[in-house]
């Protein structure tokens, strides 16, 4: 198939798309926070407190064959005892399906962000590294294009193709970008049981920074899945597969490479999960997955562990408690030196958090949330200048507006 026809095709049935019913909304949030480590380092810590505008919009359709869902954020954010938050952000995110036929689906989506921060976990599933330096700049893009085709009731297939990039005004960081291609099939056993199967691979790029020569890596292998339907509450899933790992460092010698460098090796990925609904307004999760990773430009490609839980319940008509927590552990990917002092990456983090919502009236929701964070590098790897530990309290208030029917 050829990818840019389909999406070029996707595109001009969108904006020929009749009778569209587009509705606008719009949102204002107000938000106080207290960090205790606004720099997220390990010495010379300052305490601050962080005040923050948050206005939104966004337009979005539900019905017919073509639905989509797209917001601007522009927040606000300004730290009062330091000067190391003062400037506007902005977030962009797109959402798209088209149904081509009964059996077809294209689906596109985008998320976008350009932000001062010193960390930037806003649009990542997995938390990332963090950074210790003042006013950082950190632009974010990923980008998904998938095809999902029923050839049978049973039987299904899945392509998916996904573009990431990573730029940062931090010097020992490098700026990179990473392609995926996948696809597979599904085939429902069961009324209860699906199997799957398929291929995929990934190349990541980095550029050069203070620290690090220009480097690439490629991961590809194939992969199996299973999924049960345990009761009409629970459902696991797991994949898992093989996959070839190559690296290759260019030679740089003003920052002490005077050679390329290569290495491959052969790892396993995969993901498990197990969700189970307690009742129509309790839900719980938890998660495992191991891949390839970025690792926010430290050292170049890195293999990913990352373990999280969630909790959801409404408990109360008016009234909702969220809680998460979270384990990642990165390092780096193969045994070619990417990094000066021939460091590898070998990081963790922990997180947990928990926030309780109150809807006032019908538009304005209440909320208070706590957050904690440690990171932590092995000695003499590559991520110590980036580890810290971290309480962040913050009470927020948002108003919404009904949504407008503006076409």
């Amino acid at each position: 198939m050829d990818l840019r026809r389909t999406l070029v095709t996707a595109i001009a049935l969108l904006w020929s798309a009749p009778g569209w019913a587009t509705d606008l909304r719009l949102s204002l949030g107000a938000q106080g926070e207290y960090d205790s480590n606004i720099y997220q380092r390990e010495r010379d810590i300052r305490d601050d407190f962080v005040i923050l505008a948050i206005p939104a919009i966004g337009l979005f359709e539900t019905e017919g064959k073509f639905t989509y869902d797209v917001g601007y954020e522009f927040p606000f954010q300004r730290s009062i005892k330091t000067n190391a938050l003062n400037d506007f952000n902005h977030i962009v995110r797109v959402g798209t399906d088209y149904h081509l036929s009964d059996r077809t689906q294209l689906s596109f989506s985008d998320r976008f962000s350009y932000v001062e921060a010193l960390s930037d976990n806003r649009d990542d599933g997995t938390p990332t590294i963090a950074d210790n330096e003042v006013d950082q700049e950190i632009l974010r893009n990923r980008a998904a294009f998938a095809v999902d085709h029923r050839f049978t009731p049973r039987l299904s297939s899945n392509s998916a193709f996904q573009q990431e990039v990573f730029s940062s005004s931090q010097g020992n960081r490098s700026d990179n970008q990473s392609y995926s291609l996948s696809t597979g099939l599904d085939y429902q056993l069961t009324e209860r049981q699906t199997l799957g199967g398929g291929i995929g691979s990934t190349y990541q790029n980095f550029e050069s920074s203070n620290n690090d020569p220009k480097s690439h890596s490629i991961f590809a292998g194939p992969y199996l899945a299973w999924s049960y339907q345990i009761d009409e509450q629970s459902r696991f899933r797991i994949s898992a597969g093989p996959n070839y790992v190559y690296s290759k460092r260019e030679a740089d010698p003003a920052i002490g490479f005077p050679s390329s460098d290569s290495d491959s090796r052969i790892a396993g990925f995969g993901s498990a999960s197990i969700d189970r609904r307690w009742s129509p307004t309790m839900l719980s999760g938890v998660s495992y997955q191991r891949q390839q990773d970025t690792a926010s430009g430290v050292a170049g490609s890195a293999i990913l562990d990352a373990v999280s839980l969630t909790h959801t319940w409404a408990f109360a008509e008016r009234w909702t408690l969220a809680t998460r927590g979270d384990w990642t552990k990165r390092k780096s990917a193969t045994n070619v030196d990417v990094s000066a002092g021939n460091e590898a990456l070998d990081t963790q983090r922990w997180g947990a958090g928990a926030m309780v919502a109150y809807r006032i009236t019908r538009n304005m929701t209440g909320s208070v949330r706590y957050q904690y964070s440690q990171q932590d590098s092995k000695s003499n790897t590559a991520g110590g200048f980036s580890d810290y530990d971290a309480h962040v309290v913050s009470l927020g208030l948002q108003y919404a507006l009904d949504p407008i029917e503006v076409w």
